[in-house]
């Protein structure tokens, strides 16, 4: 005798042809499911660099990632208080020394020829804080002669953009 016979479980593996033309455009989403992606890409950006704890010093050039009045302008610290960060904010146009939270900003890049501060954490302990010149990039190596260590090798995302006095 033969066993039943059962329908499949499964759809086939094949599906009817579409006559509507391919979509190349990414499905649309609300704006606030938008908002959540884009912060939590900024939020597993920043877990990719390990910053030293208490980077932020006086004459670091800082971005601000926090949304809102002041989102992705630049500026010089000018002093810490606790928590809180006084930057004179330098780009797009100047607009004089605010008050921003430490949590809400993140070190400038810097480029050739820049000064530089260590802010990284995987660097050695003697290095963080340290101040010095850029000399080369190298995709993400830097070359920087550190004051009063020499020349030495960095991750780009270890080094912040710093204006000296």
């Amino acid at each position: 005798m033969a066993p039943p016979s059962h329908p499949p479980s499964h759809p086939p593996s094949h599906a009817p042809p579409s006559h509507a033309p391919p979509s190349h455009a990414p499905p649309s989403m609300p704006p606030p499911l938008q908002q959540q992606q884009l912060q939590q890409s900024v939020e597993d950006e920043d877990e990719e660099t390990t910053l030293m704890q208490d980077w932020i010093q006086s004459r670091a050039v800082v971005r601000v990632k926090q949304q809102g009045a002041y989102y992705l302008v630049t500026g010089v610290v000018s002093s810490v208080s606790g928590s809180m960060v006084s930057i004179d904010i330098t780009n797009p146009t100047p607009m004089g020394i605010v008050e921003i939270a430490a949590s809400s900003i993140e070190p400038v890049l810097p480029e050739k020829g820049d000064d530089v501060l260590v802010v990284g954490g995987d660097v050695d302990e003697e290095m963080m804080g340290k101040t010095g010149k850029l000399n080369n990039i190298d995709d993400t190596d830097a070359v920087v002669t550190v004051d009063g260590l020499g020349l030495q090798f960095f991750d780009m995302r270890d080094l912040c953009k710093y204006m000296p006095e």
